[in-house]
């Protein structure tokens, strides 16, 4: 019996003939995308953590090191917009509250104070206008 040699595109050819295949395609095709869209927020990641993971430098404390690198991370994603902007805000918060430690109702009080309300009903009244 004699065997043909493998032939990767009648395979494929074959596989993308089926309901499966079109659909593992479809999937690989969006997740390539997909991945490529956030490309940025996956780059300001590992640079927060290398930041973290880094030795502190003398004269840093641990929670300077954690909003440097909170820091480094949102001027990234606020140049390169891979998520929107109120997402970034919003991480920022919640960076406080899981690296930094912070009481969730302190940080919630710190965020809202009277010059911040001021500027929300400001807003609000050029929009209704």
């Amino acid at each position: 019996m004699k065997l043909r040699p493998f032939n990767t595109e009648e395979i494929y050819g074959r596989f993308n003939v089926t309901i499966l295949g079109n659909v593992v395609t479809l999937m690989s095709d969006f997740l390539i995308h997909y991945l490529w869209e956030k490309r940025w927020f996956f780059f300001a990641l590992i640079v927060g953590a290398g930041i973290l993971i880094a030795p502190l430098p003398e004269g840093l404390i641990q929670d300077g090191k954690i909003v440097l690198a909170m820091s480094v991370m949102a001027t990234i994603m606020f140049v390169t917009e891979p998520i929107p902007l109120p997402g970034v805000a919003l991480l920022i918060i919640l960076g406080q509250v899981f690296l930094l430690g912070h009481d969730s109702s302190i940080v919630a009080k710190s965020l809202w104070n009277d010059s911040v309300l001021f500027i929300l009903g400001s807003l609000m009244l050029a929009v209704a206008v």
